[in-house]
């Protein structure tokens, strides 16, 4: 009985992956991970709902007519960090994933998957200094598998790899961000954050299967303003994102429905209520993607958040 098992799992696995998306296992990162630069002694915190709809079919960079299947990730983020000293600070990411799949012939069905994401431990170094107008902090830390790989679907059968809520192994994170405030206008400012994740192996997928999903790296650039309308404040931004990932690879065959390249523009909105409080909104709009094989890629997507900063109490 447990070889059948297996041997419908591994066939499970073929299936799914010949209509793999661009998600990755875990932690969602893209654009999310990496909190600004505040003062000694300030605590920061972050939560946000990302929606990542994904309902074009692509082969290749050529979008195909076909409607029959649909995939919806809502990521629930927390994000929390200290700031130790003028050069160290450390964030905690946290997240909750619940995954939909649709599939419309020969008849409806769908999936859904739910559960507590991976974590992320960053550790951040301030190279430039705080009389500086460039920002450069540069930083690393551990993916920490939280989340559950062995969610089942309703028949008791396992999901494939890209819908469940963790990915079941450790990677690490590279991290950089750069800023520079323009002399002509101090409240404009460029900025380029890079992220790099070097993904382990979960060696028990399926108990008895190997599972890598491939490396990533993503570079956004970025422009933002601060403008007043009237007696409101607001923080414009435009973005763009150039996002790679590898392919998976499977008991350390390449799963070749996996992986591709991605370039995204990201026009977003900021209201700052006090210095210590704001909400924030950003779309990410796909201009450009490349998928190896044929796969789901997103359509669209949505980041709304909150962000709360508490500064380290004034001595008398």
């Amino acid at each position: 009985m447990k070889q059948f098992a297996s041997l419908c799992s591994l066939l499970l696995i073929t299936i799914y992956c010949n209509g793999q998306t661009c998600c990755s296992g875990g932690v969602p990162l893209s654009g999310n991970i990496g909190l600004p630069v505040s003062e000694v002694g300030s605590w920061q915190l972050s939560f946000t709902h990302d929606l990542n709809t994904l309902k074009t079919l692509n082969f290749g960079s050529e979008t195909l007519n076909d409607r029959l299947r649909q995939r919806k990730t809502h990521s629930f983020l927390l994000e929390t960090g200290y700031t130790f000293s003028s050069k160290f600070s450390a964030d905690l990411f946290l997240s909750y994933l619940r995954q939909e799949r649709q599939i419309f012939s020969p008849s409806k069905s769908q999936t859904i998957t739910s559960g507590l994401g991976d974590a992320v431990i960053l550790v951040k170094y301030r190279i430039t200094s705080t009389d500086n107008a460039a920002t450069w902090v540069i930083g690393a830390g551990p993916k920490i598998p939280l989340g559950s790989t062995d969610n089942k679907n309703d028949l008791g059968i396992n999901l494939s790899a890209d819908l469940q809520p963790g990915s079941g192994s450790w990677d690490g994170v590279i991290w950089s961000s750069f800023s520079y405030a323009l002399p002509i206008r101090k409240s404009l400012s460029l900025s380029a954050v890079s992220t790099v994740k070097l993904n382990g192996k979960n060696t028990e997928f399926f108990d008895s299967f190997t599972y890598q999903f491939g490396d990533e790296y993503q570079v956004v650039l970025g422009l933002a303003d601060r403008i007043a309308v009237g007696r409101l404040i607001i923080d414009p931004s435009l973005s763009l994102q150039y996002r790679k990932a590898k392919r998976d690879t499977r008991n350390e065959q390449t799963v070749e429905a996996t992986g591709g390249e991605w370039l995204f523009i990201r026009p977003g909105i900021s209201l700052p209520i006090r210095n210590s409080l704001s909400f924030n909104f950003t779309v990410s709009l796909p201009v450009y993607s490349f998928v190896n094989n044929t796969q789901l890629t997103p359509t669209n997507r949505f980041t709304t958040g909150i962000f709360f900063k508490i500064n380290k109490p004034q001595t008398l």
